[in-house]
C-alpha cells in the first residue's frame, strides 16, 4: 500500500514541478541561471524505484528473499517527507506521531550510544 502512495507522490511531484525543476531545482534567482543536482530527491526516487523492483518484478518472480528489503528500509526517508507534506491531513495523524516516535527514540539512542 505504501508503495503505491509513494509511486504517487513521486509521480505527481514530477508532474508539479517538471522533471527538470524536481531533479536540478529552480533556476530563477541564480545569478549564472546554473541548477544543481537535488540529491535528496534523487536518493528518494532511487528508493522508490528499488521498492516497485522488489514488491512488483522480484516477488512476482517468486524471489521472495532478495535482500532489497534492507535497502529499502531507508524508504523511512520517503515516509518522512511524505508524512511532513500531508501532516495536517487528519487521517494521517497516527502515521505522524508512530514517526516522531521513531525520530525520539532515535536521538536517544544516539545520546546513550
Amino acid at each position: 500500500a505504501f508503495t503505491v502512495l509513494f509511486i504517487l507522490d513521486v509521480a505527481f511531484a514530477m508532474y508539479v514541478l517538471t522533471p527538470k525543476v524536481y531533479f536540478c531545482g529552480d533556476t530563477e534567482g541564480k545569478e549564472n541561471g546554473m541548477t544543481t543536482l537535488d540529491l535528496f530527491r534523487c536518493v528518494d526516487l532511487t528508493l522508490v524505484l528499488v521498492r516497485i523492483v522488489d514488491v512488483f518484478v522480484l516477488s512476482k518472480m517468486g524471489m521472495k528473499d532478495t535482500h532489497l528489503k534492507y535497502v529499502s528500509a531507508f524508504r523511512v526517508i520517503h515516509l518522512a517527507r511524505f508524512v511532513g507534506r500531508v501532516q495536517l491531513i487528519g487521517a494521517f495523524r497516527e502515521l505522524w506521531l508512530i514517526l516522531s516516535g521513531m525520530a525520539d527514540t532515535l536521538r536517544t539512542v544516539a545520546w546513550v550510544a
